[in-house]
């Protein structure tokens, strides 16, 4: 039996409950979702201007569905698909190794159920072929100018081929409209047209949109000016790729702005911000203020680190997000901040380690605005000790909310403020929570206003003393029959 003391529940500030003699026991089937279950990548209705629906012949085609809400951990399966094709049972990553060309596209459709058994399905068709694909090679391509073609037996060089020039009519040139890049082996420099502020920008989907690290392969773009794309471009995609920013003296990687939909940054690396300042929202990812909400953007399975001050994400007025599956550290600032007007987040699944400020910043905004930040879930984060604290509402904000904090395990500080009528609920349900604050729940909270909007139950708390976790951060033996009840971790 363990001891009752670690087991918190409050309602309010002025009352706690603490766990009856028995473990606290929640199924996993008996869970509340707090949104519908939806799969927002990929989208339905869509034509190959989008990864999901065009693959290269005999190329690996390797995408991962995106779903949110519903009681996560999901299961996904194929219904329909082109023979070789599998999915991740639970990741839901789908992989065709050898795609085989021809004329009429294939149809693949997919289901995903949650924990209480409800589904959703999508279909989407692939189109196999040589068309709207292009290839760059650092060590082995030619130049465009020299007489390089941008395919995959006569590579282009640079990304200056695939831009079309460096000079400033190159912005507006638009031969590669829609165009899939493969990045082959090498290191690629910043060599289009630089505007004046030291950008390269992308504007109305006149450039290509899908940029692919060769598989197996390892492309470094070192981005030593920040790439900025403009006029509501979407169905951008970014998988593989290793960006290096040690040499970006404006310390700002890739930038959306306008209401752009469909954005996925998956399982690229990104490092190396050395002069960054918050001030200037210094980022590797940055969804930029706009006057209409963005949405259905994805970032999973990325490597970030070492920032010296600023972000790895940053984002405003940008709805349906998920951050899922990334590893962060060393990140001076916030790792991830959606700052004002964000809407329908949900980050899950990361792994926060050494990040001396925050690991979630949830800021809000100093005002509601047209888009107040709202819907937020954050669930299955692991926060190593010294990982950076969770901040909900930290520059005190009139409205924001609900903010539901599910099933994460936090080995550094966790703080919410202002809990007002009209903002929250916050709900903190289900995590475990280590650290050496005095609070009963190990939770600090600031200008409670409205104590009925702080929601504080079955959370497993304590101190490093009380040895609740190993040194991975997974529960440790004595609590192990709180496995995928409490905390991060799945039970299998």
């Amino acid at each position: 039996m363990i001891s009752t003391k670690h087991i918190v529940n409050s309602a309010t500030l002025l009352v706690v409950f603490i766990a009856l003699l028995s473990p606290f026991v929640v199924k996993a089937n008996e869970a509340t979702a707090n949104y519908p279950l939806e799969i927002i990548q990929p989208q339905p209705g869509l034509d190959e201007a989008n990864r999901f629906y065009k693959a290269y012949p005999e190329l690996e085609y390797n995408v991962r569905m995106a779903v949110v809400g519903g009681v996560y951990p999901y299961e996904h399966e194929l219904l329909t698909s082109p023979s070789g094709m599998s999915i991740d049972r639970r990741t839901g990553e789908i992989v065709w190794d050898t795609p085989t060309e021809r004329d009429e596209p294939y149809t693949v459709t997919a289901r995903v159920t949650d924990q209480n058994g409800r589904s959703t399905e999508t279909s989407w068709t692939i189109r196999v072929t040589t068309d709207g694909f292009l290839f760059v090679d650092a060590e082995n391509g030619v130049a465009a100018e020299d007489g390089g073609k941008g395919t995959i037996d006569a590579p282009f060089a640079s990304l200056k081929d695939i831009y079309e020039g460096d000079d400033p009519g190159s912005v507006s040139r638009d031969t590669y409209s829609g165009y899939f890049v493969y990045w082959r082996e090498g290191v690629y420099d910043i060599d289009a047209y630089l505007t004046d502020d030291e950008k390269v920008i992308f504007t109305q989907n006149r450039k290509p949109n899908v940029w692919l690290g060769f598989p197996n392969e390892n492309p470094v773009i070192k981005v030593s000016a920040f790439l900025q794309w403009y006029g509501d471009t979407s169905n951008l995609y970014f998988q593989s790729l290793e960006f290096d920013m040690s040499e970006n003296l404006e310390t700002r990687g890739l930038m959306f702005t306008g209401s752009t939909e469909n954005v996925v940054v998956r399982k690229n690396e990104f490092h190396s911000i050395e002069n960054g300042y918050t001030g200037g929202n210094s980022s590797f990812v940055y969804f930029t203020r706009t006057s209409s909400l963005g949405s259905n953007h994805v970032l999973q399975g990325n490597i970030a680190r070492d920032v010296n001050n600023g972000y790895w994400l940053i984002a405003y007025t940008n709805r349906y997000v998920l951050v899922e599956d990334n590893h962060l550290s060393n990140i001076g600032s916030h790792p991830v901040g959606p700052k004002a007007g964000n809407q329908h987040w949900f980050i899950r699944g990361n792994v926060f380690e050494n990040n001396p400020q925050d690991s979630i910043w949830v800021y809000g905004g100093r005002s509601g605005g047209t888009y107040p930040t709202r819907d937020i879930e954050i669930s299955h984060n692991l926060v190593m000790p010294g990982g950076g604290k969770v901040r909900i509402n930290p520059v005190w904000s009139s409205s924001i909310g609900p903010v539901h904090m599910v099933r994460n395990t936090f080995l550094d500080k966790v703080q919410v403020q202002e809990i007002t009528e009209s903002t929250g609920p916050y709900t903190i349900n289900r995590n475990v929570i280590i650290n050496s604050w005095d609070e009963f729940d190990h939770i600090r909270k600031m200008n409670i206003e409205a104590p009925d909007r702080l929601r504080i139950w079955g959370n497993l708390t304590g101190t490093d003393q009380d040895n609740i976790v190993d040194s991975d951060g997974g529960l440790s033996d004595d609590y192990k029959h709180y496995l995928g009840v409490q905390g991060h971790e799945i039970a299998e």
